[in-house]
C-alpha cells in the first residue's frame, strides 16, 4: 500500500470517529439547529423551495443552498430528525479534511499533508462544527475546492480548474455570501504576491 493511500485511511478512519459517532444521539441544539431544521421541514411541506420560511414567516436571513441539502437529506431519511439534519455537516467536515490533505500534499509533501489534515480535523472549533447544523463546514468545504482547485489551475497550466475554482465560489455564495469568492481571491492573490508572480493573474480570466 503507497504511503499516499495509507494516509488517506487514517483520515477516513479518523473522521468516522470524530465526526459520525452517535451523531443523533442528543436533541437539535438551540438556536440555530431547530430553526434550519424547521426551516428544512418547510421545504418539504410546501414543496417551496425559493420562497424559505422560519415558522411561517418569510426567512431571508441566509442564502438557500445549505437549506435545499438539508431538505434533501431529510426526503432521503424519510423524515427531519437531529441525525438527518446532521449528516450532511458531518460529510462536508470528512471532505474538507480529505481536500486539505489533497492540497497539502500536492503543495508540500504526504506526510505535511496528513498532519495539516490531522490538526484542522481535531481543532476544537472545525470539530464541534461538524456535528452541528450549521452552514460553516459547507462553506469550509467548497472554499477549500475553490482554493485547490486555483493551485492545479496555476500549478498544471489548465484553465479547466478555473472554471471548478469558480463554480465552488458561486455555490459558496448561495450557502453564506460573499465570503465564499473574498477568501479563496485574497488567498490566490497573497499567494502570486508571495512569488512575485502577480501577472499570472491574467491567466484566470476573472
Amino acid at each position: 500500500m503507497t504511503p499516499d493511500r495509507r494516509y488517506r485511511l487514517v483520515l477516513l478512519a479518523a473522521c468516522l470517529v470524530l465526526f459520525a459517532c452517535n451523531l443523533g444521539g442528543r436533541d437539535l441544539w438551540e438556536p440555530d439547529e431547530p430553526r434550519y431544521a424547521g426551516i428544512a421541514r418547510g421545504i418539504l411541506e410546501t414543496g417551496d423551495w425559493l420562497n424559505l420560511s422560519d415558522n411561517g414567516r418569510p426567512y431571508t436571513h441566509k442564502p438557500p443552498l445549505y437549506f435545499w441539502i438539508l431538505a434533501i437529506s431529510a426526503r432521503l431519511a424519510s423524515g427531519v430528525t437531529a441525525l438527518s439534519c446532521r449528516v450532511p455537516g458531518s460529510l462536508f467536515a470528512l471532505l474538507s479534511v480529505l481536500l486539505l490533505y489533497r492540497l497539502g500534499r500536492d503543495l508540500f509533501t504526504p506526510r505535511a499533508g496528513l498532519f495539516g489534515a490531522l490538526v484542522l480535523a481535531t481543532a476544537q472549533r472545525f470539530f464541534l462544527e461538524a456535528r452541528w447544523v450549521h452552514i460553516d463546514m459547507l462553506l469550509t468545504l467548497l472554499i477549500l475546492v475553490a482554493m485547490g482547485s486555483a493551485n492545479r489551475a496555476l500549478e498544471r497550466r489548465e484553465p479547466r480548474w478555473w472554471a471548478v475554482s469558480y463554480l465552488a465560489m458561486s455555490l459558496g455564495c448561495l450557502a453564506k455570501g460573499p465570503v465564499a469568492l473574498a477568501i479563496p481571491a485574497a488567498g490566490v492573490f497573497i499567494f502570486l504576491a508571495s512569488d512575485r508572480d502577480l501577472p499570472r493573474l491574467k491567466e484566470s480570466r476573472w
